[in-house]
C-alpha cells in the first residue's frame, strides 16, 4: 500500500494509503470525476490521481471540522470515512483499496484565532 501525506502548513495532516491496482485506480477516478473541475485537479497534480484523491479527502475532513465548529474528534472522522456514508467517496477502510491511516488535527476550537470586523 502506497502512503500519501497531505500536510496543511504543519497545522493539520492526513495520511492515506492506496493499493496500486487497476480497480483502485478506477475508483479513484470515479471519486475525482464526482466533483467539479476534475480535469483541472488532475492536471494540477501532474496526472497523479492518488494525489488528487488524497487532497479531496483532506479537504473533506476540513469541511467536517468546520461544520462541527472544530469539535469533530479524529476517531469520529475516521468512522465517517470508513462507513461509506460520505457523498462522493467509497468507504476508506481498506476494503476498496483506500485506507485512512492517520488524521492529525492539533488545533482545538479555543486556539483558533478569528478576526471578526463589522463592515
Amino acid at each position: 500500500m502506497e502512503k500519501y501525506l497531505v500536510d496543511f502548513d504543519y497545522e493539520f495532516s492526513v495520511t492515506i494509503g492506496f493499493e496500486d491496482n487497476e480497480e483502485t485506480l478506477k475508483r479513484l477516478d470515479e471519486i475525482n470525476s464526482f466533483w467539479t473541475n476534475s480535469k483541472q485537479r488532475l492536471k494540477d497534480a501532474n496526472g497523479c490521481i492518488k494525489r488528487v484523491v488524497a487532497r479531496l479527502i483532506a479537504i473533506q475532513i476540513l469541511r467536517l471540522q468546520a461544520q462541527s465548529s472544530f469539535y469533530e474528534s479524529e476517531p469520529l472522522i475516521k468512522e465517517k470515512f470508513q462507513s461509506g456514508d460520505l457523498e462522493g467517496f467509497y468507504p476508506i477502510d481498506g476494503s476498496f483499496g483506500m485506507e485512512l491511516i492517520e488524521v492529525n488535527i492539533p488545533f482545538k476550537p479555543h486556539t483558533l484565532r478569528f478576526d471578526i470586523d463589522k463592515q
